[in-house]
Protein backbone atom coordinates (compact mmCIF):
# COMPACT_ATOMS: atom_id res chain seq x y z
CA UNK A 1 0.00 0.00 0.00
CA UNK A 2 1.34 3.41 -0.97
CA UNK A 3 1.43 5.89 1.86
CA UNK A 4 3.05 9.19 1.08
CA UNK A 5 3.17 12.24 3.24
CA UNK A 6 3.44 15.24 1.01
CA UNK A 7 4.68 18.41 2.52
CA UNK A 8 5.34 21.82 1.07
CA UNK A 9 8.93 22.68 0.45
CA UNK A 10 10.20 26.07 1.47
CA UNK A 11 11.40 28.36 -1.30
CA UNK A 12 15.05 27.79 -0.48
CA UNK A 13 14.79 24.00 -0.06
CA UNK A 14 14.22 23.13 -3.71
CA UNK A 15 11.34 21.89 -5.80
CA UNK A 16 10.35 18.34 -6.67
CA UNK A 17 10.31 18.09 -10.46
CA UNK A 18 9.86 14.32 -10.94
CA UNK A 19 8.37 11.60 -8.78
CA UNK A 20 9.14 8.22 -10.36
CA UNK A 21 7.42 5.34 -8.57
CA UNK A 22 6.75 3.32 -11.72
CA UNK A 23 6.97 -0.50 -11.67
CA UNK A 24 7.19 -0.87 -7.89
CA UNK A 25 4.19 -3.18 -7.26
CA UNK A 26 2.56 -0.43 -5.20
CA UNK A 27 -1.07 -1.01 -4.26
CA UNK A 28 -3.89 0.82 -2.56
CA UNK A 29 -5.29 4.18 -3.53
CA UNK A 30 -3.28 6.78 -5.39
CA UNK A 31 -3.04 9.68 -2.89
CA UNK A 32 -4.80 12.86 -3.96
CA UNK A 33 -1.92 14.86 -2.46
CA UNK A 34 0.17 13.91 -5.49
CA UNK A 35 -2.03 16.22 -7.53
CA UNK A 36 -0.73 19.14 -5.46
CA UNK A 37 2.90 18.71 -6.50
CA UNK A 38 3.26 21.92 -8.50
CA UNK A 39 4.80 21.39 -11.95
CA UNK A 40 6.09 17.91 -11.13
CA UNK A 41 6.00 14.86 -13.38
CA UNK A 42 4.32 11.91 -11.65
CA UNK A 43 5.20 8.41 -12.90
CA UNK A 44 3.13 5.55 -11.46
CA UNK A 45 2.67 3.14 -14.36
CA UNK A 46 3.19 -0.58 -13.69
CA UNK A 47 1.80 -0.71 -10.15
CA UNK A 48 -1.25 -2.41 -8.64
CA UNK A 49 -3.30 0.57 -7.57
CA UNK A 50 -6.95 0.20 -6.78
CA UNK A 51 -9.73 1.99 -4.97
CA UNK A 52 -13.48 1.81 -4.82
CA UNK A 53 -13.90 4.10 -7.84
CA UNK A 54 -11.03 2.40 -9.72
CA UNK A 55 -9.76 5.81 -10.82
CA UNK A 56 -6.86 8.11 -10.10
CA UNK A 57 -7.52 11.38 -8.28
CA UNK A 58 -9.22 13.87 -10.59
CA UNK A 59 -6.56 16.53 -9.95
CA UNK A 60 -3.90 14.23 -11.41
CA UNK A 61 -5.98 13.25 -14.43
CA UNK A 62 -6.79 16.86 -15.28
CA UNK A 63 -3.16 17.95 -14.82
CA UNK A 64 -4.36 20.94 -12.81
CA UNK A 65 -1.10 21.46 -10.90
CA UNK A 66 1.27 18.75 -12.07
CA UNK A 67 3.29 18.98 -15.27
CA UNK A 68 2.69 15.37 -16.33
CA UNK A 69 1.02 12.19 -15.11
CA UNK A 70 1.90 9.00 -16.98
CA UNK A 71 -1.57 7.48 -16.43
CA UNK A 72 -3.50 10.59 -17.59
CA UNK A 73 -4.48 8.91 -20.87
CA UNK A 74 -5.20 5.50 -19.38
CA UNK A 75 -9.01 5.18 -19.50
CA UNK A 76 -9.01 2.89 -16.46
CA UNK A 77 -7.47 5.53 -14.24
CA UNK A 78 -8.64 8.69 -15.99
CA UNK A 79 -11.96 8.08 -17.79
CA UNK A 80 -12.44 10.48 -20.71
CA UNK A 81 -16.04 11.12 -19.66
CA UNK A 82 -14.97 12.27 -16.18
CA UNK A 83 -12.39 14.57 -17.74
CA UNK A 84 -15.00 15.96 -20.17
CA UNK A 85 -17.45 16.64 -17.34
CA UNK A 86 -14.72 18.30 -15.29
CA UNK A 87 -13.88 20.57 -18.21
CA UNK A 88 -17.60 21.32 -18.67
CA UNK A 89 -17.84 22.24 -14.96
CA UNK A 90 -14.96 24.70 -15.27
CA UNK A 91 -16.31 26.25 -18.49
CA UNK A 92 -19.83 26.64 -17.07
CA UNK A 93 -18.62 28.32 -13.85
CA UNK A 94 -19.41 25.29 -11.71
CA UNK A 95 -18.31 26.92 -8.46
CA UNK A 96 -21.33 29.22 -8.84
CA UNK A 97 -23.92 26.54 -9.58
CA UNK A 98 -26.99 26.22 -7.39
CA UNK A 99 -26.25 22.53 -6.86
CA UNK A 100 -22.89 21.02 -7.81
CA UNK A 101 -22.92 18.19 -5.27
CA UNK A 102 -19.95 15.83 -5.65
CA UNK A 103 -18.68 17.52 -8.84
CA UNK A 104 -14.87 17.45 -8.93
CA UNK A 105 -14.60 15.16 -5.91
CA UNK A 106 -11.23 13.42 -6.24
CA UNK A 107 -12.58 9.86 -6.05
CA UNK A 108 -16.37 9.96 -6.38
CA UNK A 109 -17.61 8.41 -9.60
CA UNK A 110 -18.77 11.01 -12.09
CA UNK A 111 -21.96 8.93 -12.37
CA UNK A 112 -22.80 10.13 -8.84
CA UNK A 113 -22.35 13.83 -9.64
CA UNK A 114 -25.53 15.92 -9.50
CA UNK A 115 -27.41 15.88 -12.81
CA UNK A 116 -25.36 13.07 -14.38
CA UNK A 117 -27.03 9.79 -15.34
CA UNK A 118 -24.95 6.84 -16.49
CA UNK A 119 -25.72 3.55 -18.15
CA UNK A 120 -24.50 0.66 -15.99
CA UNK A 121 -22.36 3.06 -13.94
CA UNK A 122 -20.04 3.65 -16.85
CA UNK A 123 -21.19 5.88 -19.71
CA UNK A 124 -22.95 9.23 -19.39
CA UNK A 125 -26.35 9.00 -21.05
CA UNK A 126 -27.93 12.13 -19.60
CA UNK A 127 -26.76 15.49 -18.35
CA UNK A 128 -29.64 17.39 -16.77
CA UNK A 129 -28.67 20.62 -15.04
CA UNK A 130 -31.81 22.61 -15.75
CA UNK A 131 -32.21 25.83 -13.77
CA UNK A 132 -28.94 25.32 -11.90
CA UNK A 133 -27.21 28.67 -12.29
CA UNK A 134 -24.88 27.66 -15.13
CA UNK A 135 -23.12 30.48 -16.93
CA UNK A 136 -20.05 30.79 -19.06
CA UNK A 137 -19.76 28.60 -22.12
CA UNK A 138 -20.45 25.07 -23.24
CA UNK A 139 -17.04 23.40 -23.52
CA UNK A 140 -15.99 21.56 -26.65
CA UNK A 141 -15.24 18.50 -24.52
CA UNK A 142 -19.00 17.93 -24.16
CA UNK A 143 -18.55 16.14 -27.50
CA UNK A 144 -16.52 13.48 -25.66
CA UNK A 145 -19.73 12.28 -24.01
CA UNK A 146 -20.46 10.03 -26.98
CA UNK A 147 -23.12 7.92 -25.24
CA UNK A 148 -25.17 10.93 -24.16
CA UNK A 149 -28.80 10.86 -25.27
CA UNK A 150 -30.20 13.77 -23.25
CA UNK A 151 -28.59 17.15 -22.70
CA UNK A 152 -30.85 19.50 -20.76
CA UNK A 153 -29.29 22.78 -19.74
CA UNK A 154 -32.52 24.77 -19.96
CA UNK A 155 -33.09 27.88 -17.89
CA UNK A 156 -29.41 28.70 -17.55
CA UNK A 157 -27.20 31.40 -19.06
CA UNK A 158 -24.80 29.26 -21.08
CA UNK A 159 -23.07 30.33 -24.30
CA UNK A 160 -22.38 28.09 -27.26
CA UNK A 161 -19.48 29.14 -29.44
CA UNK A 162 -19.02 26.02 -31.54
CA UNK A 163 -22.38 24.51 -32.42
CA UNK A 164 -20.78 22.57 -35.30
CA UNK A 165 -18.64 20.61 -32.82
CA UNK A 166 -21.64 18.70 -31.46
CA UNK A 167 -22.01 15.71 -33.79
CA UNK A 168 -24.34 13.54 -31.75
CA UNK A 169 -28.00 12.73 -32.06
CA UNK A 170 -29.41 13.65 -28.69
CA UNK A 171 -32.88 12.31 -27.97
CA UNK A 172 -33.88 15.59 -26.35
CA UNK A 173 -32.54 19.10 -26.59
CA UNK A 174 -35.52 20.73 -24.92
CA UNK A 175 -35.50 24.38 -23.95
CA UNK A 176 -31.76 24.90 -24.10
CA UNK A 177 -30.88 28.49 -23.43
CA UNK A 178 -28.03 29.50 -25.69
CA UNK A 179 -26.67 33.00 -26.03
CA UNK A 180 -24.86 33.65 -29.27
CA UNK A 181 -21.34 34.85 -28.65
CA UNK A 182 -19.87 37.56 -30.84
CA UNK A 183 -16.27 36.58 -30.12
Amino acid sequence: MLMLCCCSLSAGAGVLKRLDLANNILSGTIPSQLGQLQNASILLEGNRFNNSAKTAPLSLCMLRSVEAFDLAYDMTFCPIERNALSDFYDSANGTRWTNGTLWLDEYTSYCDWTGVTCEQGRHVTELNLTNNGLSGRLSKSIGDLTFMEVLDLSNNEIKVMFISSIHYNFIELSSLHFTKSHQ
